[in-house]
């Protein structure tokens, strides 16, 4: 798939409101089995290879540092 240049702002805003259409209850989280819709939606808009099972289990990990 073919990257998309986005400046750094650009690309804040469009994680912001990607997040808080996945955020339905407006918690600020997201579940384990949320997450990869999100990240999906992510390559999608920015571009990249579509990540594997393993790939976005590893990004979850790497990203819920509490582990909660």
């Amino acid at each position: 798939m073919l990257r998309r240049n986005f400046r750094s702002q650009d690309l804040a805003i469009m994680t912001a409101k990607i997040f808080s259409s996945f955020d339905k209850d407006h918690n600020g989280r997201f579940t384990r089995s949320e997450f990869p819709k999100v990240l999906r939606s992510l390559v999608e808009i920015v571009g990249g290879d579509e990540p594997t099972f393993d790939d976005i289990d590893d990004i979850f990990n790497l990203l819920d540092v509490n582990g909660d």
